[in-house]
């Protein structure tokens, strides 16, 4: 599978300030290491953002398998069982909404993470955006 992340500048009146940190290269869970987690580190947080998003793409997800939720800083924020194949043949690119509480301004670091029940998946990257009005 690919996926293609785009970031774009708006401007006007209602723009805001935004932020992408992408986390890329594969990590496998499997049996015999069936956590998995990113760190985003070097974040700036000036302000509680007024949206957060965290995208992750996510190989060889299998409806007959099963799967913890995506977690960011230990909350889930997705639902169980959430990787089977559906943007493709074991293909999984998703979005999930982060709550800005988590993001509370100051944050330098966040970690996001995924375990695998019986499941074998390759998680390709974690893109973590934000955006706040300043």
């Amino acid at each position: 599978g690919a996926s293609l992340v785009i970031v774009y500048r708006t401007t006007g009146p209602l723009a805001r300030t935004g932020h992408i940190t992408i986390r890329h290269g594969a990590v496998t869970g499997n049996g015999t290491t069936p956590a998995m987690s990113n760190v985003f580190t070097n974040l700036s947080v000036p302000v509680q953002p007024l949206f957060a998003d965290l995208n992750a793409g996510v190989a060889d997800g299998q409806a007959a398998f099963t799967e913890g939720p995506m977690t960011f800083q230990g909350q889930a924020i997705s639902s169980a069982n959430a990787y089977d194949g559906s943007d493709g043949p074991l293909w999984d690119d998703d979005r999930f909404s982060v709550p800005n509480t988590l993001l509370p301004a100051g944050t330098t670091s966040r970690t996001n993470s995924l375990t695998i029940g019986n499941d074998c998946l390759a998680w390709a990257y974690s893109a973590l955006s934000y955006q706040h009005f300043f």
